[in-house]
């Protein structure tokens, strides 16, 4: 009984205190009847401004390299979807260009960065940042905004079990590139059409002048051409279990064919003269070299006579297939979406609007299936336009498109593809230089491929 009125009068207290303290903040000049204590309380905060009222304008970020950062031709691109759009864009500049931005990117992602745009340069680095799960899976998106990716990419479509990851913004497919000075003066006709690698060889014996210098074939010291013909067949650089197959026979096939263009056919430097830098990458630009065999961005190249002198024309056929390698091969630079993008709408419309019209801004085929003839033309046209009369808007077109060769990857995309071509280019330098044989050559690619993989595989369980 004591208890509950101790409580009860330790109530009443605490009201009456608190009834002390609203009447000390009263004004003490009224009594709450008057005419200004009728008047509602003033709020302690300013009303918003018109200016501070205005909906912020929607933003996506985007990873560059150094390069891309201050190219006029990205920078228009930028300016036009941000008037289009209203979208406004941030760069996330890495510094360097190519793998050297890449060493960084690969932090910057991991570290959990929410930049929403991550361009992919070429196949190993799309393969590499979609089956680590570093980029957004776009199926639902592509549901939800009703975008018809297969309709409007084709063939130049990636998917990886089914999921896309991201999407193409240009193909680059090979094509030869042939000095029409040169067959002139030898009296041979230019190639064209369907043709073989026996035919590539035989007309390159037939322009092949090693007293004045001039070889018929020109293909630089780089992996690829070690593994061409495997890749026109479309043969896997990896066995259902995972391990490589280097051991097929088309790879041994390529390795040979390399070799005797420069050791039996005598139509090319030798690996060595490329290594020693007697010969450049581009030594078709100097004019002693008949026919070059490269990616359709060397066009570029001699396009711009400026930079890139030269005293002849030059033509372009498609590139010769063997038999049961009625395939091109290409690459194409592509974009995705970082998984940790928390602006998926705005990081779409970037996307869509980039790869869609990349071919306006750079004078390059698009990666698209889904283009008017007409349309395509005018890219066409401005590349012919710019080779100064070498080469036609139909020139092109039979080279490069109006063809029946597919489309491959010209790289070998999968586990441990970096080691791959590396270890390629290593024991096939052994193998041109008469170090060791072929078929030592191609086991020594498999075992250390393999080991590569194994390495691989342990580092990602760990």
């Amino acid at each position: 009984m004591k208890l509950k009125f101790r409580v009860i009068v330790s109530l009443l207290l605490a009201v009456m205190i608190l009834g002390l303290f609203a009447g000390c903040n009263k004004d003490s000049k009224t009594d709450g009847n008057d005419e200004e204590s009728q008047k509602p309380a003033k709020s302690s905060q300013k009303a918003p401004t018109e200016k501070e009222t205005e909906k912020k304008p929607e933003m996506v970020t985007v990873f560059v390299d150094s390069k891309d950062a201050e190219d006029g031709n990205s920078k228009k691109l930028r300016e036009d979807f941000t008037a289009r759009t209203g979208i406004e864009i941030k760069l996330n500049v890495l510094p360097g260009v190519g793998q050297e931005a890449y060493k960084k990117l690969d932090i910057v992602l991991l570290s959990g960065d929410e930049t929403d745009i991550v361009f992919l340069n070429q196949p190993v680095i799309q393969h590499k940042y979609a089956s680590t799960g570093l980029l957004m899976g776009l199926n639902q998106l592509f549901k939800d905004k009703k975008y018809d990716a297969e309709k409007i990419y084709g063939k130049f479509l990636k998917k990886y079990d089914g999921e896309i990851f991201y999407l193409p913004n240009g193909a680059t497919v090979w094509a030869v590139f042939y000095n029409k000075k040169i067959f002139d003066e030898a009296k041979v006709p230019y190639p064209e059409g369907e043709w073989t690698w026996a035919e590539y060889i035989e007309t390159a014996k037939k322009v092949t002048d090693h007293e004045k210098g001039i070889y018929g074939s020109n293909m630089f010291n780089w992996d690829y051409y070690l593994y061409m013909i495997a890749r026109q067949k479309n043969v896997t650089g990896y066995k259902a279990d995972g391990t490589s197959n280097f051991d097929a026979p088309e790879y041994k096939e390529s390795l040979k064919f390399y070799k005797e263009l420069s050791s039996v056919h005598k139509v090319q430097p030798s690996w060595l003269d490329y290594s020693s830098k007697k010969y450049a990458w581009n030594e078709f630009v100097n004019g002693k070299m008949a026919m070059q065999y490269f990616g359709t961005w060397f066009v570029n190249i001699l396009n711009d006579t400026e930079t890139y002198p030269r005293d002849f024309d030059y033509g372009i056929v498609q590139p010769p297939a063997n038999p049961g390698a009625k395939n091109n091969v290409g690459v194409s630079g592509a974009y995705g979406i970082n998984k940790n993008t928390e602006n998926p709408d705005a990081a779409f419309e970037y996307l869509k609007f980039v790869v869609e019209n990349w071919y306006k801004y750079f004078g390059s085929p698009p990666a698209r299936v889904d283009l008017p003839d007409d349309e395509m033309d005018k890219v066409i046209k401005t590349i012919a336009e710019k080779s100064g009369g070498s080469i036609t808007v139909e020139d092109y077109k039979k080279a490069v498109i109006d063809n029946d060769l597919g489309f491959v990857d010209e790289k070998i995309v999968g586990e441990a593809a970096a080691q791959y071509s590396s270890v390629i280019k290593q024991e096939g330098e052994r193998y041109l230089v008469g170090e060791i044989g072929l078929d030592e050559a191609v086991k020594n690619i498999k075992n250390k491929v393999d080991e590569a993989i194994k390495t691989e595989r342990e580092q990602s369980e760990e």
